[in-house]
């Protein structure tokens, strides 16, 4: 009788930390803390590693993508400056292996469709804080409001940052960081009203 509420407490425990609300969790608090997400996210990558080499491999060496890092390696080896080059490569080649194993990970799932369903939905509610402290951020940096606020001491988080002209960077650091991101969350904003409206 005592055993049943543990086995209650253990599928609880199981279903929150599961590979797609771990995969979630990490997406959602990247723009917000992202040494936290980049550290599940590798490892994640890293069990896929160790569990599934050759599906992660296959699915690689199907899509395309070993021979674009391979071509990538090529490249930096023919560079005047290989190690900017290889510096440069090792920031896009490890997401390609992330890719791959996120797209197994998905596969697993009972439900994948739902999945993304939710994935999506909380990207875009994730992005809300962003977007509204961005437009703050677009008002304040305005010419006319920088003669009008930049001596209050409430502004001098705003006003001490590197200035990027009448262009907001919201928790970022740059506003083409923002604008990349607000791309993504665009998309799928647009995909989740063409949902709606469907259903």
């Amino acid at each position: 009788m005592e055993k049943e509420p543990t086995r209650q407490i253990q599928y609880r425990f199981s279903r929150w930390f599961s590979p797609e609300n771990i995969l979630l969790g990490c997406l959602l608090v990247l723009p917000y803390f992202s040494y936290l997400a980049l550290g599940g996210l590798v490892l994640f990558l890293f069990w896929s590693i160790k569990h599934r080499p050759r599906a992660l491999g296959s699915l690689l060496y199907s899509q395309g993508w070993l021979w674009l890092s391979l071509g990538l390696v090529f490249n930096v080896l023919m560079s005047y400056a290989p190690g900017e080059s290889a510096l440069q490569v090792l920031n896009f080649i490890p997401f390609f292996a992330l890719y791959a194993a996120i797209v197994l990970a998905i596969t697993d799932f009972q439900e994948p469709l739902r999945v993304l369903h939710r994935w999506a939905l909380g990207l875009v509610l994730a992005s809300l804080p962003i977007s509204l402290r961005s437009a703050v951020e677009f008002y304040f940096n305005a010419p006319t409001s920088i003669e009008r606020w930049q001596g209050s001491p409430w502004l001098d988080w705003l006003y001490l940052q590197p200035s990027y002209g009448h262009r907001a960077d919201s928790v970022f650091g740059h506003p083409n960081v923002l604008a990349n991101y607000l791309v993504i969350i665009l998309g799928l904003g647009l995909g989740l009203i063409m949902y709606y409206l469907r259903h």
